[in-house]
């Protein structure tokens, strides 16, 4: 009995001293480096951080737009919210099964949600990185 005493004192103790469990916020660099450690258990933080990174930054669009950018922004976000979701079910569907489904699946959450922010933050004119062309696919 005093073993498993003992063994439960010494999780609590790696709990209670986890980075995670301490009561300052985890910045994204923080929870970027967990993630890579522990992605099933740090991943749906980050993408809960970059969700709230993603508002704040629309917010602030918002905010610094006239009223005719402010109703076509909200619309234009509205539409990128609908193919986000819609997405979501393609990027789960997309890794085949296997055990590292729901990690592709919430890397490819990060991405989308990463590329919006950048979109809604960078000025077309200022520079948007390069996208590369891709061929389309040949029919068999």
């Amino acid at each position: 009995m005093n073993h498993r005493l003992a063994i439960l004192a010494t999780l609590l103790a790696c709990a209670l001293l986890h980075p995670a469990s301490a009561a300052e916020q985890l910045n994204e660099e923080q929870l970027e480096q967990l993630a890579q450690q522990s992605p099933k258990l740090y991943l749906p933080k980050l993408i809960a951080f970059t969700e709230a990174k993603l508002e704040r930054v629309y917010e602030a669009r918002l905010k610094a737009s006239g009223p005719e950018y402010r109703e076509a922004l909200q619309r234009a976000q509205e539409a990128w919210r609908r193919f986000y979701e819609a997405d979501l079910v393609v990027g789960a569907l997309d890794t085949e099964g296997g055990s590292g489904q729901a990690v592709f699946a919430m890397k490819r959450h990060i991405y989308q949600l990463r590329l919006r922010i950048y979109q809604l933050s960078t000025d077309f004119l200022q520079g948007w990185i390069q996208i590369p062309n891709v061929d389309e696919p040949v029919p068999k």
